[in-house]
């Protein structure tokens, strides 16, 4: 990780040589398994309930005739129903993390989150991902520019509202929400985003 900054620092283009980007891309793999760990084990917003209910599809999705199978008060239907810890159930069951151990956490995230089987594979052998590495701890002078508004409602949308603020209270990277808006064109859109751009360059 050391060794990468200051070979940046020297070539802002490094990063599209090949050794670079795979590392990148391995470190954003492994970034995203560490964060729906955490959140996870943290219990934070609906990420268990979230994280339940995919680890379900998933199954159905792989083992169809297994699922076919299952007895209709044991499969459910919604997202709600997919709330509490059964017994007897030889699968993992985000909604009680703590009696499972780590690492078979890590595998049950990477079944349910990734579709790909050659890529589950991949990330499941990689350290990167193993070693569940947090960023350090701090503020970081950094700041995002999002253009959710595309599809919601601009500068005044709150999708990721409470991720955002605690990214803002745990880490300070402020986040810009340029006031692109719903089917307008695409000169609009980009100009909203140049202007939150601008704005998060005043910083």
């Amino acid at each position: 990780f050391e060794a990468c900054a200051p070979v940046l620092s020297l070539d802002r283009l490094a990063f599209q040589t090949e050794w670079f980007k795979a590392f990148y891309r391995r470190n954003y793999d492994a970034l995203m398994v560490k964060s729906v760990y955490e959140n996870v084990i943290n219990d934070v917003d609906s990420v268990r309930t979230w994280m339940e209910a995919m680890r379900r599809g998933a199954m159905r999705m792989n083992n169809p005739a297994s699922s076919d199978s299952t007895s209709s008060s044991h499969r459910p239907d919604s997202v709600t129903e997919a709330v509490s810890c059964e017994e007897g159930d030889e699968n993992i069951n985000f909604m009680c993390p703590e009696e499972y151990h780590e690492q078979n956490l890590v595998d049950s995230i990477l079944d349910s989150i990734f579709f790909d089987e050659v890529e589950r594979r991949k990330i499941r052998s990689d350290p990167l991902a193993r070693l569940l590495i947090s960023n350090k701890k701090g503020k970081y002078n950094f700041t995002l520019v999002t253009a959710m508004g595309v599809i919601t409602e601009g500068k005044k949308g709150t999708e990721l509202q409470t991720a955002i603020q605690r990214l803002e209270k745990e880490r300070g990277v402020v986040t810009i929400r340029s006031d692109t808006g719903t089917a307008r064109s695409i000169d609009y859109n980009a100009e909203r985003i140049e202007e939150a751009v601008c704005q998060a360059v005043e910083l």
